[in-house]
């Protein structure tokens, strides 16, 4: 039978702030007293309580929280794993969760829940979290600038509503690209890794052509979408007896095959130029309307390859198209690193309101 569970705070010299453990005691038909100190993990504030259980149950009795216990139990919520410890935390030996539900005499799911999944247990723990530290969950403060240039883009961004609405209406090349230009974080919303950490850049110059929005993000090595679009006034699949793609979705692979035969084959000329865009950009200039993250440097290595990606958004798709949805698969077989979307498809991959 259970008479006690609560969540504890404690101390310890091998710790630079108080810690948490989740405390059950339980008495069985047999009078024994066992008491089951949980391990509530990333929750705990603490490296680990095995480290530490010698303090937990010595303050636990000094307390006046546990008198007269005959055994004690460390359970680690990440494995599920028990073992029998003595009063100073030397481990006498393991135990199966059958076991220790036999011992305690407890409902059979009493070691299967997790304890943050537990309403009541939760607010205990987050009651005692934040009497700790009151900002336990916000220690990584932001520079002003990030805060500032956040602030800006949130200020500016353009409604996800508003860009259904165009689709919906059927709106010309000219008019999305138009607004795309004038929130270039739609882009990056869908595109960037890690979030806020991009260059989105429109009418980019690649040789003697010109891509309609590229974006440079990525960790190490850079990552560079090119991405090429066409207007929402048309379907993907042609209006006709034959299973086969609008028209325009040919053109847009036209310029994305015209534009990966220039980078591979003048691969270092292009790799070393992209760098020097990504700097300029970087040091302010305002080249292929550069638009920055947040964080404005790419954390990105120039002395090692560019990872190229292709991108084309044209069309709009009717629900539950089938043969639409078979057609944009076969485009994917048949040019592997080029991504065929819809407008409305495209879309619902946008994370805002």
């Amino acid at each position: 039978m259970k008479i006690s569970d609560f969540i504890f705070k404690f101390k310890s010299f091998r710790m630079r702030r108080e810690g948490l453990c989740r405390v059950r005691i339980f008495i069985n038909s047999e009078k024994e007293k066992i008491c089951v100190l949980t391990d509530i993990n990333n929750m705990s504030n603490m490296p680990c309580l095995e480290v530490v259980c010698d303090t937990v149950i010595r303050e636990l009795c000094d307390n006046g929280y546990v008198i007269a216990c005959n055994i004690y139990v460390l359970h680690d919520e990440f494995d599920n794993s028990m073992l029998i410890v003595d009063k100073y935390g030397n481990i006498e030996k393991s135990i199966s969760q059958k076991e220790l539900e036999f011992l305690t005499e407890c409902k059979a799911n009493e070691f299967t829940k997790a304890s943050m999944n537990l309403l009541p247990v939760r607010r205990q723990i987050e009651k005692k979290r934040y009497e700790i530290d009151p900002f336990i969950d916000n220690k990584i403060l932001k520079p002003a600038e990030y805060i500032k240039r956040e602030i800006e883009i949130q200020e500016n961004a353009i409604s996800k509503k508003r860009m259904k609405e165009l689709i919906e209406s059927g709106a010309s090349e000219t008019e999305i690209a138009a607004l795309l230009k004038s929130d270039l974080s739609l882009i990056a919303e869908v595109y960037a890794f890690p979030q806020d950490e991009y260059i989105v850049f429109s009418e980019f110059t690649l040789g003697d052509k010109k891509v309609d929005f590229v974006i440079f993000s990525g960790r190490s090595t850079m990552d560079v979408t090119f991405i090429e679009v066409k207007g929402a006034e048309f379907n993907l699949k042609k209006r006709s007896h034959y299973d086969s793609l609008n028209a325009k979705i040919e053109e847009a692979n036209s310029q994305i095959r015209n534009h990966r035969k220039y980078i591979y084959n003048e691969y270092d000329i292009v790799r070393e130029n992209l760098h020097n865009i990504r700097e300029k950009a970087q040091s302010g200039q305002k080249i292929y309307n550069a638009f920055l993250a947040p964080k404005r440097e790419l954390l990105v290595d120039s002395n090692k390859n560019v990872n190229m990606r292709f991108v084309i958004i044209a069309g709009r798709t009717p629900e539950n198209d089938l043969k639409e949805s078979d057609l944009r698969y076969q485009f994917g077989i048949n040019n592997s690193d080029v991504e065929l979307f819809s407008w409305n498809a495209w879309i619902r991959r946008l994370r805002r309101d």
